[in-house]
């Protein structure tokens, strides 16, 4: 990896269009295997709907990644995507904050997660531009995002402490973009806990260039 040859920029996407999917269609076959009365019409419908707003609210979230990712990057410029539906690991098992465990002491579980945590980190450390694209899903984040973060958070890596005990973030002179979307949360209003969340988490990290690009309330009329 050259880091001379331009900016490296590193895209986070979370689609839940797939699942929203699946999900749509096991329930609508369970309704149509039960031999549900007509009544539950109405009902149906409103889940048809709820789901084409979030589809709608997943194709808007890629599609306005992909414009500041054009925006933004030059030529020669290496961009690392990262789906985090992929391959997330949810952290557990662990008695020490920091996922400071020696490496004798890990068990099996733990061996895996720190192989996808230093692959994180390694991004993370190496990119100079970062773009999040996230939906906010009731209020929050989503589990693969806190995820993501709780793998990222590594003593000595991307925060310290100094000798008053103070944390220090180490990841600065980094610029990231938050594309955030929302079915019926107002992006930064009293509802929205996802967006300070993870602000806070980016600060812990040293990262303090922070843009957000906001898409909220796409189910609303």
């Amino acid at each position: 990896m050259t880091y001379q040859k331009g900016v490296e920029i590193n895209t986070m996407e979370i689609d839940s269009t797939f699942w929203v999917a699946v999900s749509f269609f096991i329930f609508f076959g369970a309704l149509i295997y039960l031999k549900v009365p007509q009544k539950v019409n109405e009902t149906l419908n409103k889940l048809i709907s709820d789901i084409k707003n979030e589809i709608d609210e997943s194709e808007k979230l890629r599609t306005e990644a992909k414009k500041l990712l054009d925006k933004v990057k030059k030529p020669g410029d290496e961009v690392i995507y990262r789906d985090l539906d992929d391959e997330m690991l949810f952290v557990s098992g662990l008695t020490e904050s920091g996922m400071n465990i020696d490496e004798k002491d890990q068990t099996e579980e733990h061996k895996k997660m720190f192989e996808l945590s230093n692959k994180l980190v390694k991004e993370l450390k190496e990119s100079d531009v970062i773009i999040i694209s996230v939906p906010i899903y009731n209020f929050g984040p989503p589990a693969t995002l806190k995820a993501w973060a709780d793998l990222a958070a590594r003593v000595k890596k991307t925060f310290n402490y100094n000798k008053n005990g103070r944390r220090i973030g180490l990841l600065e002179d980094k610029q990231v973009y938050l594309v955030i979307t929302s079915g019926g949360t107002k992006i930064q209003g009293n509802d929205d806990f996802l967006t300070p969340w993870l602000i806070h988490m980016l600060n812990f990290f040293g990262i303090k260039k922070i843009e957000i690009i906001a898409a909220d309330q796409m189910a609303i009329d």
